[in-house]
């Protein structure tokens, strides 16, 4: 059991960190904007954690 939830966690921790830049990229949040208005940048980057998070959150649910 021990070895399916690391997996599990390693695949989840992968697929989290795809679909960040993913989204990071469908919205445009650059380094670009990160210098240009850091408020905007972390607004954005917190919305897109949530959004990401709920996702593989849902996702886990219905396995």
């Amino acid at each position: 059991m021990n070895e399916e939830l690391i997996r599990m966690d390693k695949e989840l921790n992968q697929r989290y960190e795809i679909l960040i830049e993913q989204y990071k990229l469908s919205r445009n949040i650059t380094e670009e904007l990160k210098e240009q208005d850091q408020m905007r940048w972390v607004q954005e980057m917190n919305s897109i954690r949530v959004m990401v998070e709920e996702m593989l959150i849902n996702e886990i649910m219905a396995m």
